[in-house]
């Protein structure tokens, strides 16, 4: 007999009530997270859950946009970017061509609209809705950062390592801010 997972609505009612007795003890003062792997039907898969519980974990603590509670099936290419060493993720993301988009773009405005745009899955109507800027301007700034970076948008892997390094700079970035260095 196959055990089902349990519902959303109960992991979160756990976490909200183990959430309420921490803050009982810490007060605001401390920022709480947690992470949940996956259900296992086995004992010896209860290692692995665990580990992906601790990725998790370190996704809501080094990403607001994961959430307090962040799920190990729900953090996409965090999941295969959180298993490489500090060291590694710092070394890595160092992306030249997002090197070159930072020198040149002061205020964020292309790196976030770049973000922006493959979050929503590099749908136009989405991201402009999501910016609350004109069609014409999101189209000026990703002609812009195609001209800075030297890639194409045409092209699904000029597009995949920016996508992927925008996400080891986000983690980069909260790594330095929660840990210097």
């Amino acid at each position: 007999m196959q055990r089902r997972s349990p519902s959303r609505a109960l992991v979160d009612s756990l976490a909200d009530r183990i959430t309420g007795r921490f803050r009982g003890l810490t007060g605001d003062s401390v920022r709480l997270v947690f992470g949940l792997g996956g259900t296992v039907g086995k004992l010896d898969a209860v290692v692995t859950s665990y580990q992906q519980a601790l990725l998790a974990a370190r996704a809501a603590m080094l990403l607001p946009s994961v959430g307090e509670l962040a799920r190990w099936g729900e953090l996409g290419p965090y999941k295969l970017l959180l298993k490489l060493p500090v060291d590694e993720l710092r070394n890595t993301s160092q992306v030249p061509a997002l090197v070159a988009l930072e020198n040149e773009d002061n205020h964020h405005v292309l790196i976030d609209t770049l973000t922006v745009f493959f979050d929503h899955g590099d749908n136009i109507q989405r991201s402009v809705d999501a910016l609350s800027i004109h069609r014409a301007t999101l189209y000026q700034r990703l002609k812009r950062v195609e001209q800075i970076t030297g890639c194409s948008f045409d092209n699904g892997d000029d597009r995949l390592m920016l996508h992927l390094g925008l996400k080891l700079r986000a983690i980069t970035t909260a790594y330095r801010d929660h840990f210097g260095g």
